[in-house]
């Protein structure tokens, strides 16, 4: 046991490396129920991702409180560090590792096939997506409930049944607040029942056994009702509307029964995104194998029952009882019905069936040798697959290669690739965002006249999300890169958006931002104040908002604003420093410098922080502290131009020209459309007699001037500059 402990784990220790990704951004780092016991609690009275909902809206059929514990544990453990959650999905599969061999050995005399079941357990290359991505570690932590529940049950009855089976019955309940999967409990006892009792000589089971399982579901059933307010205990809700035909719903669960299968046995097409197709052909290819692949599971086990093959037969019957609770309502799985994570608990069907192989295997070398190549080869493909998991955009350009199909992954690929471009500015990140996005919208076109595969499944939020994606990637462009684009494009896509989608806070604070970046800061405000109102947990919106009213000059709502976006998302860096800005020019130094400091201890390498903090402790004349800020910033990043600018106006108020001057021309340099680094470096030029070379910064000075003031302003110093030529 423990052999098979230290290699499976040993071969998946390359996901502690992993960031988080994916849904772990919104689950994990912008989860409010994982930041006090207050929010865990509140984890327990409502749905599991009830906190990302605008308004609290009930829109899953998820409750998972022991996953929520399991989380906030690991949050105070770790305090938010992504490999402290890696460690925890490792600990959780080791422990069903070793489960799965303890279960194994009522099966088998010899240790080496117990060996071989957990060995293959802990390898199989379905589990990496269950153990590498943080979001799914609800799986394993079900799985360990159902696991015990099993190996209990299955010693219950060895020794006679006595009593009821409450260990095994206390542990099933466990899993079930882990997650829904954990039902198929109620089928897998009467599966292990029949492999027992495959043998002719052996007792038969006693029902009152059952009845002890049942009570612990109606125990979870009635807490799911009081957690939802609902006498169905929300099983009625969906995470997708994939609106299938009453045909398509009966193959779509054969494709998922033989899918299933197919990647338990040959696990070689592993792949994070693989959308329902809502629309097949009458003979199609992956029908038809998914239907031989459940037929012949059917024939083995008719074969293994009339074998008395009760390893076999548990190992069989324990595949297809662990994936019954996804047929039971598969919107409710989302739009990737056939998820590697979600056979979790059923690759303990295999390793039961690996290890009853390894047991007929004569002689034992052979047993070995069978092992050592099964496992080897499962240690390759598993160690291959961790790396998937390693950052957002490893991710997401692997899955645009596996499912070239889908307008899902690829307008996540773009969202992406436009949050690398904000933090860097490279222009091929954006390229990149654009052609993204515009793929995704080319996938989720119009199905009319032959356009659009049939088969690709395409929801409205993903044409919302393509949309506002590519919208974003134009509206980035004349911000940042204005030679490369084709004029004032941005606004009127948003607004477009906007009116085709008016639920969409995301529309609205494009919209907001394109306006403002046009001059016309008033109508921005309005439409985020609009975005807030469609959705007020969006943090953009907020952000935004504040951001805007912080530059009208309404520093008080600006405060306001930002502290409302802070308080949904406590971990975001920018709006950190942005609020600490506004609590500066509001005079509330305190709390400005309070959060400041938080900054500075929990993100010391992130340069933006120290500028923040040298503005907002110049603007209190702390010009020496201000000074050391600005010099740590450059340390750590010396492109930035705006560190360069804030240095120079420093050293400009202590007097120290001949120091300020190389620092306002390295600004100009890095942001040659900065109004204040040109004006600036020409006045300090101009003030230490250098007015010949002061002129070109006051020429472009005044092609970037604001308004009209600077420009009366710098007439007469041009006209002396050109004098002195």
């Amino acid at each position: 046991m423990a052999a098979a402990i230290a290699i499976s784990i040993a071969v998946l220790a390359g996901a502690l490396r992993g960031e988080f990704v994916y849904d772990d951004l919104s689950l994990i780092v912008q989860n409010p129920s994982l930041r006090s016991l207050d929010g865990l609690f509140a984890s327990f009275r409502g749905p599991y991702w009830d906190f990302a909902r605008p308004d609290g809206e009930q829109l899953t059929a998820y409750w998972r409180p022991l996953a929520s514990t399991a989380l906030f544990a690991a949050m105070r453990v770790g305090d938010g560090a992504p490999w402290v959650f890696h460690a925890l999905s490792l600990l959780l599969h080791a422990a069903c590792i070793a489960l799965v061999f303890q279960l194994a050995r009522h099966f088998f005399e010899r240790p080496l096939p117990a060996f071989a079941a957990a060995l293959i357990f802990g390898l199989h290359p379905v589990q990496v997506e269950s153990t590498a991505w943080i979001a799914a570690a609800n799986d394993p932590l079900a799985a360990l409930g159902v696991l015990a529940a099993a190996v209990s049950f299955v010693g219950w009855r060895k020794r006679g049944s006595p009593g009821l089976p409450l260990v095994s019955a206390f542990a099933f309940f466990l899993g079930l607040l882990a997650k829904e999967s954990a039902a198929a409990w109620l089928l897998l006892a009467p599966a292990l029942d029949l492999a027992l009792t495959a043998s002719p000589d052996a007792p038969k089971p006693r029902l009152c056994a059952y009845g002890t399982f049942v009570a612990a579901f109606a125990l979870y059933f009635g807490a799911r009702c009081w957690a939802y307010g609902s006498v169905t205990g929300g099983l009625e809700l969906a995470s997708a509307h994939l609106e299938l035909t009453p045909l398509r719903e009966v193959t779509l669960r054969i494709e998922m029964l033989g899918g299933f299968l197919g990647l338990l046995f040959a696990p070689h097409e592993l792949n994070l995104f693989r959308d329902v197709r809502p629309v097949i052909a009458s003979f199609d290819r992956e029908l038809l194998i998914a239907a031989g692949w459940s037929a012949a599971w059917l024939v083995a086990v008719v074969l293994a029952w009339r074998a008395h093959a009760r390893a076999v037969l548990a190992g069989l019957l324990w595949l297809v009882a662990a994936l019954a609770p996804l047929f039971f309502d598969v919107e409710s799985l989302g739009r990737c019905a056939i998820s590697e994570r979600f056979a979790y608990i059923a690759v303990a069907g295999i390793a039961l069936l690996f290890g009853a192989a390894i047991a007929r295997a004569r002689p034992t070398a052979l047993a070995v040798i069978a092992v050592l190549a099964i496992g080897g080869l499962a240690s390759w493909k598993s160690r291959e697959r961790v790396p998937f998991w390693r950052d957002e955009e490893t991710l997401f350009t692997r899955a645009a290669e596996a499912s070239p199909k889908s307008p899902y992954v690829y307008w996540g690929l773009g969202r992406v690739l436009l949050t690398r471009f904000r933090s860097t500015l490279e222009a091929d990140a954006l390229d990149r965002a654009l052609q993204a996005f515009s793929h995704s919208q080319d996938l989720g076109g119009p199905a009319e006249k032959g356009k659009r595969d049939e088969s690709v499944l395409v929801t409205l939020d993903d044409r919302l999300q393509a949309n506002v994606g590519y919208a974003w990637c134009i509206l980035l462009c004349e911000i940042y890169m204005q030679s490369e684009c084709w004029g004032d494009e941005a606004e009127p896509l948003f607004r477009a958006i906007a009116d085709r989608f008016p639920n969409s806070a995301e529309a609205y604070t494009g919209l907001g931002i394109a306006l403002a970046q046009k001059g016309d800061i008033a109508a921005g405000i309005v439409e985020l104040e609009r975005a807030t109102r469609v959705n007020a947990k969006s943090r953009e919106a907020w952000f935004n908002r504040g951001y805007l009213l912080a530059r009208s000059g309404r520093v008080e709502e600006a405060v306001e604003s930002l502290a409302r976006a802070h308080e949904i998302d406590p971990t975001d860096r920018e709006t950190a420093r942005e609020l600490s800005r506004a609590f500066a020019d509001a005079g509330r130094s305190g709390e400005a410098n309070q959060l400041l400091a938080t900054l500075r201890e929990t993100a010391p390498s992130d340069p933006n922080v120290w500028i923040v903090s040298s503005v907002v402790a110049a603007g209190e004349r702390r010009l020496i502290d201000a000074l050391a800020y600005i010099d740590r910033a450059l340390q750590l990043d010396g492109t930035i131009g705006d560190a360069h600018l804030q240095k120079a106006k420093i050293l400009y108020e202590l007097s120290l020209l001949d120091r300020a001057l190389p620092a306002f021309g390295r600004a100009c340099e890095l942001m040659p459309s900065s109004f204040e680094a040109h004006y600036q470096c020409g006045r300090v030029l101009f003030a230490l007699g250098a007015k010949k070379e002061a002129l070109p910064y006051f020429e472009r000075a005044i092609q970037l001037a604001p308004d009209g003031k600077f420009v009366e302003e710098l007439r007469p110093k041009i006209e002396e500059a050109k004098a002195a030529q």
